[in-house]
Order: structure tokens, then C-alpha cells, then sequence
């Protein structure tokens, strides 16, 4: 289990990097794989919670883990998940419905029933950044969340007399 923790913890990081780089508007960044990675590398590990809950011989142990855990990292995690809600609220406000498109070397924003609006190359990589904020805002909290749940989760399992 403090192999899944490191890796959500790894993962965490990844995640602070990835989306504090997005307030910077670095052009000519591609996070992509880094977005495929971090969603597939969240994927795998929601999967070894939910079957370490399940196959857990302590599941009906009434102790639970966020008690363990110290108050102030509480707090941190309460405010990853605070921020992963208002960033994607603003999200929506600033990328709304709209698509970005690439025709003959131009970029595009398109939004629906209008004709798409041309964009320099410098606001096309402010578009994505703006995607890639949006996404992933909420993995700290997920990474952070199932970090401390793979650390500390596995000292639920001493058994109650």
C-alpha cells in the first residue's frame, strides 16, 4: 500500500506542476501526455481503492483513516478541494461551450451557431492552458486524497478486540 501512496503522492506533484504551469501561459507546451498519463495513473488507483476496500478483511472496522490523519493535512486537503470547485466553476465562465480547432496551419475557437474566431498562436496555447487548468484542478485533491488514504488507511487494519 505505501507503493500506491508514493505513486498517488508522485502523481500529486505532477498535478501542482502541471497546473500552476498553466497560470504562466508557457507557449509551445504540450500537456497532453502529461493529462493522459496523470487521467490513466488516476484511473489505476481508484481501481486499487475500491478492491482494497472490498478485499479488505477489515471493512467492517469502524475506525476510520481521515482520523488518523493530522489535522492541518485535513486542512490542506480540505482546501485542494475547495480550489478543484471554484477552478472548475471558472472553468466554465472562461472556456464555456466553446472547441479549439486547427485548419491550414491557423488556430480557431469555435462556439456554437457562430463562425469560428482566429487565434494567434499565443492565445491558442492560452486556450489549452485554460483546458488543462480546467482538468486538472481536481486531481490534487483526488491525488492528495487517495495518498493519505493508501498511507494512512493501512494502519485501519489492526483489528478491534
Amino acid at each position: 500500500m505505501r507503493l500506491l501512496s508514493l505513486l498517488a503522492f508522485f502523481c500529486f506533484g505532477l498535478s501542482i506542476i502541471g497546473h500552476f504551469s498553466t497560470y504562466f501561459y508557457l507557449v509551445n507546451i504540450e500537456l497532453t501526455p502529461l493529462a493522459l498519463f496523470l487521467n490513466i495513473i488516476l484511473l489505476v488507483l481508484v481501481i486499487a481503492l475500491i478492491v482494497t476496500k472490498l478485499t479488505s478483511s477489515n471493512r467492517n472496522n469502524s475506525t476510520n483513516y481521515m482520523e488518523l490523519i493530522p489535522t492541518w493535512i485535513k486542512f490542506v486537503l480540505n482546501g485542494f478541494f475547495i480550489y478543484a470547485i471554484i477552478n472548475v466553476l471558472i472553468f466554465f465562465l472562461l472556456v464555456g461551450n466553446t472547441t479549439l480547432e486547427t485548419q491550414n496551419g491557423k488556430y480557431f475557437l469555435s462556439h456554437p451557431g457562430s463562425t469560428p474566431q482566429e487565434l494567434t498562436v499565443q492565445e491558442y496555447h492560452q486556450q489549452k492552458a485554460l483546458r488543462f487548468r480546467g482538468l486538472s484542478g481536481h486531481w490534487m485533491a483526488f491525488f492528495l486524497l487517495q495518498g493519505l488514504y493508501f498511507w494512512y488507511g493501512n494502519s485501519t487494519a489492526v483489528e478491534e478486540d
